[in-house]
């Protein structure tokens, strides 16, 4: 249903991707790579995503921004999005 590519040797500020697949077929991205992203579930149907964000003077190591959670469940060859994203992302 999922896979999670991150960056190798990265820190928590490198960016994250989520792909998303039913049996057989890629449907594509969560969101596009984003910082700070975590997988916090998953089901046999749905993937949970949790996001952050830095803010100001924020360092990278400590974002204060959020956090916001979406699930993500694929229907057919759409994927829907259930919840927030933090700014900025798409």
């Amino acid at each position: 249903m999922r896979a999670v590519f991150d960056t190798s040797r990265g820190t928590v500020s490198s960016p994250v991707a989520v792909l998303l697949f039913r049996p057989g077929k890629f449907l594509g991205l969560a969101t596009n790579p984003t910082r700070y992203t975590r997988v916090t579930g998953s089901t046999p149907v749905s993937v949970t995503v949790a996001y952050r964000w830095a803010r100001g003077s924020d360092a990278n190591a400590n974002p204060s921004g959020g956090p916001v959670s979406a699930v993500f469940l694929p229907i057919f060859d759409r994927v829907y999005r259930f919840g927030e994203l933090p700014p900025g992302v798409r």
